[in-house]
């Protein structure tokens, strides 16, 4: 499992704790930024769901009650309409009884969440990552199938501060969610880049998951054989209804040495620097020795040539928390067992 961010000390991006053959198998990565050699190259974009799970997060869904009576003066006056749809009785609500409920105090819209993201995402790395200073920007998962992507182009940092993120053109919100296309969509136009990060907001709900693993497993297997360069997939959840095992599926899917997918929910993230927890590596070092003690005080790791930004180590079954010293600086961190 993930530790949640509000456990997670302020120096650590990301620990993993995996569970297995009487011991607990730890991997990290602190909070370092990218700077120099590694912060060269890149290239980077945000991908918005545009699903129609998505609408309340986009603003565009209502919330709260209408009166029985106030319903029966919409139908006389045709603002409500009932139908048969696919052997159900549907009730339409035509514009002016929404109207009409919202100026009563009776409906109220619902927050937009995904411009807000969305914005702080894209501007962060327009600003602080991508090699061209401007972040590729598209809406996927519209139109009818859920398969149709909408480009924005390549916004700066400013630009994307001022984006407005209202839904896709004509509200063609997908009837199905599907991921793939926009992956597809990031890996063949960036395909020549360095390096490559690409953020995918979304409420995790997909419908082309398997798929989606499949292209991720040849995808990594064409970094690995040196065939193409890094490419970076983050999963940002947002709202209240996240589907979350999804995600997870994606995060944890084994695909031997390269790792394609991480993931993370907007509202527990304390930094948006954790966005860049699977882009160190051991080869990036935060200081010149250190080592790692379990919770009875015993050595599990020692660090003599060099303290790495992600590393593993192992850890008795019966840790509560370990010890992380790296040159004077002392770190508890607690660990919630699987």
């Amino acid at each position: 499992m993930q530790l949640p961010s509000n456990i997670l000390h302020k120096a650590f991006s990301e620990i993993d704790v995996n569970e297995k053959s009487n011991k607990l198998e730890i991997s990290f990565s602190t909070m370092v930024g990218l700077s120099g050699e590694m912060s060269e190259g890149w290239e980077t974009g945000i991908a918005v769901d545009a699903s129609v799970s998505m609408v309340d997060a986009f603003g565009k869904g209502l919330k709260g009650s209408v009166p029985e009576d106030i319903k029966k003066k919409y139908r006389k006056k045709g603002w409500i309409q009932t139908r048969k749809h696919d052997g159900k009785t549907v009730h339409y609500w035509k514009e002016d009884a929404y109207k009409d409920a919202i100026k009563r105090g009776y409906l109220t819209q619902t927050q937009n969440i995904v411009e807000h993201e969305a914005r702080r995402f894209s501007s962060y790395l327009a600003d602080n990552l991508d090699e061209d200073g401007g972040t590729d920007i598209i809406y996927w998962a519209c139109g009818k199938d859920g398969k149709s992507i909408e480009e924005f182009g390549e916004l700066d940092s400013q630009t994307c501060l001022m984006m407005e993120f209202k839904g896709p053109k004509n509200n063609s919100f997908g009837q199905e969610t599907h991921l793939l296309p926009a992956v597809k969509y990031f890996e063949k136009k960036y395909r020549s880049a360095k390096r490559g990060l690409f953020i995918f907001i979304t409420d995790g709900q997909l419908n082309d998951l398997d798929d989606l693993k499949n292209f991720t497993g040849s995808l990594a297997k064409e970094i690995e054989a040196g065939k193409r360069n890094l490419f970076k997939a983050v999963l940002i959840g947002i709202g209240d209804e996240i589907d979350e095992k999804q995600m997870v599926e994606l995060d944890d899917l084994d695909t031997g040495t390269v790792d394609i997918w991480d993931h993370k929910i907007a509202k527990k993230m304390k930094d948006i620097m954790e966005i860049f927890a699977e882009l160190v590596d051991e080869n990036t070092i935060i200081g010149p020795t250190g080592a790692i003690y379990d919770s009875n005080g015993n050595v599990v790791k020692k660090y003599n040539d060099g303290v790495p930004a992600r590393g593993y180590f192992d850890l008795p079954m019966n840790s509560t928390f370990f010890t992380f010293e790296v040159g004077d600086q002392t770190i508890k961190q607690t660990i919630r067992r699987p």
